[in-house]
């Protein structure tokens, strides 16, 4: 599994926070690859307003980035791990990239951004998932 995931570039060698500014990304096929196979965790921080119309990516987790409580949400979706890998999605990329900085200040270890966000998921005709949740 691990070596799948270097393939991707999602597997880091920090064992602390990120100290460099450079964000990993991935594609939407090898988000959604990754994630059929339980290798990844989707994050979405886009506003449950938005989830509500718009559907989430299959398997993703909702955690608007504007909530207080982003950061330990974010851990109990992950199950406390620190070295589970993270892609996050937004609607188009600004608000991902800021959750994964916040991500990544917290502690986590493998943390990218889903090229495109949402809207490339879309347009790839990949699986949304729909309320409820």
């Amino acid at each position: 599994m691990a070596r799948l995931l270097e393939m991707f570039g999602l597997r880091g060698k920090a064992k602390g926070p990120h100290t460099d500014d450079a964000l990993k990304s991935v594609a939407v096929a090898d988000a959604y690859a990754l994630s059929s196979r339980n290798a990844l965790m989707i994050i979405d921080v886009r506003e449950a307003s938005e989830w509500n119309k718009t559907g989430r990516p299959q398997g993703s987790v909702g955690i608007s980035l504007g909530d207080p409580d982003f950061e330990m949400k974010l851990l109990e979706a992950v199950g406390g791990d620190f070295e589970k890998p993270i892609a996050v999605s937004c609607q188009a990329g600004p608000r991902a990239a800021k959750a994964a900085k916040k991500a990544r200040a917290a502690g986590h270890h493998d943390v990218a951004v889903i090229e495109g966000c949402f809207t490339a998921w879309e347009q790839a005709g990949l699986p949304i998932d729909y309320p409820p949740f």
